[in-house]
Order: C-alpha cells, then structure tokens, then sequence
C-alpha cells in the first residue's frame, strides 16, 4: 500500500502530514485574514517553510521536506479540497500551479484522508476487510508506542464510513468501488 501511494506521490507519513495540514491551515487563514488569493505553487512552498520549521521544533526528523510537501498537496489537490473563489475545487492538471487558491474545505483534512483510503481501494482492487491493520499502517503510522493500534483501526473504518455511495461492501468482505455513471 505504501509503495502504491509513494508510486502515485501521495505518500506521507502520518506525523508529517498533520503537521504540512496545520501550516496549510495557518498558511490558508493568512491569506484569507488579507482577503487575498494564494497561487498553488506558492502555497505549496509557505506550507513547506511553515512544515520545515515546526517539523524542527516538534523533533520530527525528515531528510527533506519537499517530497512530503508535493505528497500532501497532490492529495490535497486531488481530494478536491483545495477550492478556488467560486469555492469549486481547483481541478488536477497542468494549470493547477498556477491555479489561485481562496480557501480550503472545512474538513479538509478528513476529505483528504478519505481520498488516500478510496485511491487504494480503487487502485489495488482487491482491498478486504482484513485490511484495516494493513491500511492503518499505510496512512496512519505514526512511530509512536503510545498511539494504540487499535485507534488507528477504528480511525481507518470512520474513513471508510465516509465512502458511503462511493464504495460498496461486497459479500465476501472486498471493498469494491461503485461504477462512475
């Protein structure tokens, strides 16, 4: 699952992640404060800067921040929740760089979280039931001792929840994507 996601530049680990959220959010709440727009190539570098520094102050060691920062954005992007001033989402593609950003989804980080879970549903195709300790490990591992392995499953069935209509449950316990119409 982890070289699926590292394959597709969506890889991040978890600790790394929550933090490149809350300076995407810090970064975000900025520019709305300013009643101003932020190119995506510029955001992506602030939410880079901000991540580096807190990174360092949180003893959270990464070798180079950049490759976590493209994971997070292209999930961010590619979860829709990246919106533009009519408050659509900034379409994937070769303008989306140059695409100015207005705001971000109230929940963003729980869309983008869902969209991880459903682009290894769709993407692997034989996803289970049996997979939740696997896909835990994926998206949520967090190095930490104390963060109960437990947790990480139920927090891996709330995201799945959240695919409701968009995913089905088959009999044999497969997670199977719903036909696009």
């Amino acid at each position: 699952m982890i070289q699926c996601l590292r394959k597709n530049l969506l890889y991040s680990e978890k600790r790394v992640r929550d933090i490149l959220f809350r300076a995407a959010r810090q970064e975000m709440s900025w520019h709305l404060q300013n009643q101003s727009t932020v190119m995506l190539a510029r955001l992506a570098r602030e939410i880079e800067s901000l991540g580096r520094q807190w990174g360092a102050d949180a003893a959270v060691e990464v070798t180079n921040w950049h490759m976590p920062t493209k994971a997070v954005v292209n999930t961010m992007l590619r979860a829709g929740v990246l919106l533009a001033a009519d408050h659509r989402p900034i379409p994937p593609g070769l303008s989306a760089n140059a695409a100015a950003i207005a705001a971000l989804a109230p929940d963003f980080e729980t869309r983008s979280e869902v969209f991880l879970v459903e682009f290894l549903i769709r993407k692997l195709g034989d996803v289970t039931t049996r997979d939740h300790k696997a896909m835990a490990h994926a998206l949520l591992r967090q190095f930490d001792p104390n963060v109960p392995m437990d947790d990480m499953e139920d927090h891996i069935s709330v995201l799945i929840s959240r695919l409701e209509g968009s995913v089905v449950l088959t009999e044999d316990g497969l997670y199977s994507p719903v036909a696009s119409a």
